[in-house]
């Protein structure tokens, strides 16, 4: 598929009234909790510590499959007893953070798209219960006119979305290559949150990109 120029992009997206938000990463740091409650576990369970880098890069992948790829070579068992007691501890942890899970702008950003009329829904890998926890932490719930989770794949989530919602452009607001990927196919235009935990190389399979949730408002021209 041809990728529009990015002028193009640019006068097609003053007219998008829709988008759908990926949620770690983009709306939700979530390596604020994830990323400690793993090293702590990985002591609690004898595992070496991963380094927090590759603990953020990894943030997107739906479980058990997370902690697979963070411990390759240990067996699934074990692994899995670390990844629930990791989930556990998470939990705890954000609810502690409260609106502080939030990347900064985030919460202002959502304000001026709801008072905008912008119909707007969240598209996750994440499980119920992660998900559940995140949005009722950071209380922004309310935002979202629909919420897609607990999924491996994102591309049929965002059909599902694209299709019950309204007529009309969309935008894709994601970190990771599952979004744009799901964004594409889907025939949205895609934009990096270059702030989260996806790789250059995966900000470079965006249409666009964004450095902070802020630069969203100035890609739509709103005040």
């Amino acid at each position: 598929m041809i990728k529009d120029s990015r002028s193009t992009l640019l006068e097609r997206i003053k007219d998008v009234r829709n988008i759908i938000f990926d949620m770690d990463g983009t709306l939700v740091d979530t390596a604020k909790a994830t990323v400690p409650t793993c090293l702590q576990c990985a002591e609690d369970f004898g595992l070496p510590k991963p380094d927090p880098n590759k603990i953020r890069e990894l943030i997107g992948w739906s479980n058990p499959e997370f902690y697979y790829r963070m411990y390759p070579d240990f067996p699934r068992d074990l692994i899995d007893a670390y990844g629930e007691q990791v989930e556990i501890k998470e939990a705890s942890y954000i609810e502690t953070l409260g609106k502080d899970i939030l990347f900064p702008g985030v919460q202002e950003l959502l304000e001026i798209l709801k008072s905008e009329g912008f119909y707007m829904a969240i598209a996750s890998t994440g499980s119920q219960e992660h998900v559940d926890v995140c949005l009722n932490t950071s209380d922004i719930q309310s935002f979202f006119d629909i919420i897609e989770c607990g999924e491996p794949e994102k591309v049929e989530m965002v059909h599902r979305i694209q299709q019950g919602g309204p007529k009309g452009d969309w935008l894709l607001v994601g970190d990771k290559d599952k979004d744009s990927t799901a964004g594409n196919k889907n025939d949205m235009i895609t934009i990096a949150a270059k702030y989260g935990f996806g790789t250059e190389e995966e900000f470079q399979t965006f249409d666009l990109s964004i450095e902070t949730p802020k630069e969203l408002i100035d890609l739509l021209q709103l005040k």
